[in-house]
């Protein structure tokens, strides 16, 4: 009996951890098991596979960068504009600069989910996803009205 409530355990256990992740283009979210996931969600999540923990630790520095160029070009724009209302003179090189990190941290935005996005899919052909119907490998254990089954889906 024993063995019995082992397997199940075991095989209910290492059935869950193997869920597939699902990326919403539409609002960068990632989902798995209908619950949003955060980026250390993700750390801990993908840190045994080397090639997707790669992608999302460079995600992770784009969407850092992004934010630190976008912070600076907005110093750079705020201040000629707000020293064009004072002195009726616009420092062009600071607001050029400035212009230049916004269009950067654009750049670095849309890498950092593309890099996102990669990983997610990266993660789901590591855990066993057929390349035909996107579904993973289960097997499951379970009761039916006639006995004991078992289910192999691939």
């Amino acid at each position: 009996m024993r063995t019995i409530v082992f397997i199940f355990l075991f095989v209910s256990i290492g059935g869950a951890a193997q869920t597939p992740l699902k990326y919403d283009s539409d609002n960068k979210v990632v989902y798995q098991n209908e619950n949003a996931m955060g980026l250390s969600d993700l750390f801990k999540l993908m840190r045994p596979y080397e090639e997707t923990f790669d992608l999302i630790e460079s995600a992770r520095d784009s969407r850092f960068t992004s934010q630190v160029f976008g912070f600076l070009g907005g110093i750079g724009i705020g201040y000629s504009v707000s020293d064009f209302f004072i002195t009726k003179d616009m420092k062009w090189p600071v607001l050029g600069i400035g212009a230049g990190l916004i269009g950067g941290s654009v750049f670095f935005h849309f890498r950092a989910y593309k890099r996102l996005e990669k990983a997610v899919n990266s993660y789901n052909s590591n855990i066993g996803l057929s390349a035909f119907n996107k579904r993973p490998f289960e097997f499951s254990v379970g009761f039916t009205p006639y006995g004991l089954g078992m289910n192999l889906t691939f």
